[in-house]
Parts: C-alpha cells; structure tokens; sequence
C-alpha cells in the first residue's frame, strides 16, 4: 500500500501511544530498627498504571500534544502481618507544544495538573516546564 507523502517538517503527523505495565515486588524484610521482629518475612507490593498521548503536527516544524497518565489502579501491599494497605490512584493530565527551528533543535513547552497519593493524602500539584532539546554528534540519515 502506497503512503501519501508527508507534508513539510511534519505538518499533519499524527502519533497515538498508549501503555501499560504492572509491577509486583515480592520482597524478604531485613533489619530494620522500626520492626526488628518482622525481619526474614515477606512482603508483596502490586501496582499498575498506564498512559494515552497523542501528538499532532499542526504547521512546519510545530507540534502539540495531550497526555493522560494514571497509576495506582491496583496499589496494594501485602503486609507480612497478615493484613494489607491499598492506597489511591494518582493521576496527571498533560499539554505539549513545541517549536523544531532546526533538524538538530526542538523548543518545547509542557504544563501538567496533576492528583497524587501520599502517606498525608491526596496532593494537587501543577507542573510547568520549559525544555530545549539539542542533538550533537554523527546520526543516520532521515527525512526531516
């Protein structure tokens, strides 16, 4: 199948990305001065969490994206007292825009509004970053 060729410095790219992982630790207590006598138990963490973003070059050399990101669907510990603790999801929601001015020099601007679980509870924290990316050294050919 033929591709229709690409517009100049990516104007009307598209990029969908979405992933998931799950982790479990499954871990032996060692000495520790809070609960010496738990030491040589073990102790089972599980969490999971995913994200979808999606990036658009909207005119040369400019691209804007939206990111959502969430852990914490499965949180739990296994404690080796028996019981268990299950905390919160935490989630943040993202914008991007960046400027290419050349194939070696990407300006960007990102701000996040975030939801995260701590031991205190829920906290509320808004991000706002500025980036300047700068590639040096010998790279293969691309299209740019």
């Amino acid at each position: 199948m033929n591709q229709p060729p690409s517009k100049p410095y990516g104007q009307g790219d598209f990029v969908a990305q979405a992933e998931y992982f799950n982790r479990r630790k499954d871990l032996t207590l060692v000495p520790a001065e809070a609960e010496p006598d738990l030491v040589g138990n073990s102790k089972v963490d599980e969490q999971d969490g995913y994200y979808v973003q999606a990036v658009y070059g909207f005119l040369p050399r400019w691209r804007a994206g939206l990111r959502w990101e969430q852990v914490g669907l499965i949180n739990d510990s296994a404690l080796p007292d028996g019981t268990s603790e299950t905390c919160g999801s935490s989630y943040r929601t993202g914008a991007m825009l960046d400027f290419t001015p050349s194939e070696f020099s990407r300006i960007g601007l990102q701000a996040n509004q975030g939801s995260y679980e701590t031991a205190e509870g829920s906290e509320d924290v808004t991000e706002v970053y500025v980036q300047w990316m700068v590639s040096i050294g010998a790279h293969g050919a691309h299209k740019f």
